[in-house]
C-alpha cells in the first residue's frame, strides 16, 4: 500500500523542504550537479502499482510519457542526450537489464544522473533517529532492508560500472527535513513514501507505524534525517 493517507505532498515539494549543512535543498545539490545535455532528456520514474515490472519514461523538452519494461524500453537506440532518475531505482527490480536498455538509449557520451536515498554516512545521533524507522522497514513484505532493490542504494556504482558506463561521480550527503507539531505529519508521511525516501511497499499497519515514528519527532521539534547519494556515469 503506497499511500493509505491520499494524495499528499508530491516529490519536489518533500525533497525541496530538507536543506544539508550548506543551506541546499537536493534538488538543489542536483541541478549544481547535473552536467549540461545539448539533446533530449529522459526522466525515469518508477510507477509503485506494478511492483517493479515497468518503469515511467519522460521526455523533458516535449513532457512525453510512456511506460515500458526495463529490458524494453519504447525508445529508439542512440535517442537521448541524457537520462535523470530521481529517487526511483530501489524500486525496479530488475536494474542490469534497465541500465542496459538505458546505456541503448543514450548517445556516445550522454550522461545517466541517479538520486538514491543512501544508509552509509549517518552520525550516531541521526542513527537513532532513523534506526525505528528502518526496523520497521526491514519488514516490508517483498523487501529487503525495506526497498524492493536495496541493491540500488548500496551497489549503484557496481550496476553502472556493469553496464558500461564510466561513473564520474559518486557523493553522499545528509539533508534534514524539519518536523514539527504544527503540520499534518500523515501527509508529510505519504509524501516521504512519494517521493521514494520510504519504500513504496509498505502495508497499512507499517505506514503507520512509521508515522508514529515521524510524529515522536514532530512532538521534541527533532529534524529527521534524510541521506542521500548521487552519481553520474557517462555512456
Amino acid at each position: 500500500m503506497t499511500d493509505p493517507a491520499g494524495p499528499a505532498a508530491n516529490t519536489v515539494e518533500v525533497l525541496a523542504e530538507a536543506r544539508n549543512r550548506d543551506g541546499r535543498s537536493p534538488l538543489e545539490w542536483l541541478a549544481e550537479l547535473l552536467p549540461a545535455s545539448p539533446g533530449p532528456v529522459i526522466e525515469v520514474s518508477a510507477p509503485a502499482s506494478d511492483a517493479g515490472a515497468r518503469v515511467r519514461l519522460r521526455r523533458l523538452d516535449s513532457g512525453e510519457t510512456m511506460l515500458g519494461g526495463p529490458d524494453a524500453l519504447p525508445l529508439p537506440e542512440n535517442s537521448a542526450a541524457g537520462v535523470r532518475a530521481v529517487m526511483c531505482l530501489p524500486s525496479v527490480e530488475r536494474l542490469d537489464e534497465l541500465f542496459a536498455e538505458l546505456r541503448r538509449v543514450l548517445r556516445p557520451a550522454g550522461t545517466l544522473v541517479a538520486l538514491v536515498p543512501s544508509r552509509p554516512g549517518l552520525s550516531v545521533a541521526q542513527l537513532r533517529a532513523w534506526w525505528p524507522l528502518e526496523r520497521v522497514f526491514a519488514q516490508c513484505p517483498g523487501c529487503r532492508n525495506g526497498f524492493r532493490n536495496a541493491s540500488a542504494r548500496d551497489h549503484l556504482g557496481w550496476y553502472l560500472a556493469a553496464a558500461d558506463f564510466a561513473v564520474l561521480m559518486d557523493r553522499r550527503q545528509v539533508f534534514q527535513l524539519p518536523v514539527s507539531v504544527a503540520r499534518d505529519t500523515r501527509a508529510l508521511a505519504s509524501g516521504l513514501v512519494a517521493a521514494g525516501v520510504w519504500p513504496p511497499g509498505l502495508t497499512a499497519a507499517q505506514f503507520d507505524a512509521a508515522h508514529s515514528v515521524l510524529s515522536r519527532h514532530a512532538a521534541s521539534s527533532r529534524q529527521l534525517p534524510i541521506p542521500l547519494r548521487l552519481l553520474v556515469g557517462r555512456r
